[in-house]
């Protein structure tokens, strides 16, 4: 089941991101993080979210990259990201950016409340 959250760093950006899916997908042979981010542009200005890295909760980070693209004003985009991880391994934060009008006005790391685990 996904969790939904507002994003902390919402005040940053003006716009509302909140988290619409957050959980380790199994299979066979493989673990994926995923999470999904709804993006509502309640600016007057473009913005857009992306996310980087997973930190896991033994400090290991993970590459990974996703993006909203453009959300124009009274708009709203979604991002979905997905990352590998290991067996065992839980995620604690991931690097999220945001912009508005192109300009970086969020950079950092978001922790993330313990995903439940599906499949």
């Amino acid at each position: 089941r996904s969790s939904t959250s507002r994003a902390k760093y919402a005040r940053e950006t003006a716009a509302t991101e909140t988290i619409t899916t957050s959980e380790i997908r199994t299979g066979e042979s493989s673990r994926t993080y995923v999470l999904g981010v709804e993006v509502e542009n309640d600016t007057d200005a473009t913005v857009e979210l992306r996310s980087r890295h997973v930190r896991l909760r033994d400090g290991e980070t993970i590459d990974g990259v996703s993006s909203t693209g453009s959300v124009e004003p009274g708009a709203t985009g979604t991002m979905t990201a997905a990352w590998g991880i290991p067996e065992g391994a839980t995620p604690d934060a991931v690097e999220v950016v945001s912009l508005r009008d192109g300009a970086r006005v969020f950079e950092d790391y978001v922790t993330v409340e313990r995903p439940p685990i599906v499949g």
